[in-house]
């Protein structure tokens, strides 16, 4: 039977979008509402738009990644 996230599996959830990590937020919110993985995604997609807009300033600074190409 699906139900909806406590408060406290909410912020679980949020801090791992901060974080970056939207696997483990997605698993959260699997176990927490014993849904599918598809509704899991969407749900933590459409969360982490809201959360982009709301508290932009919160999201983890993400390194751009180094080429392994050397300048010539």
């Amino acid at each position: 039977m699906k139900r909806n996230p406590t408060e406290e599996e909410s912020a679980k959830i949020a801090g791992a979008i901060f974080a970056n990590d939207r696997v483990e937020a997605t698993n959260i919110y699997i176990t927490a509402c014993e849904c599918g993985l598809t509704e899991a995604q969407e749900f933590v997609k459409r969360l982490t738009a809201e959360l982009k807009v709301s508290d932009p300033e919160k999201f983890a600074y993400r390194k751009p990644r180094k080429s392994h190409w050397l300048p010539l």
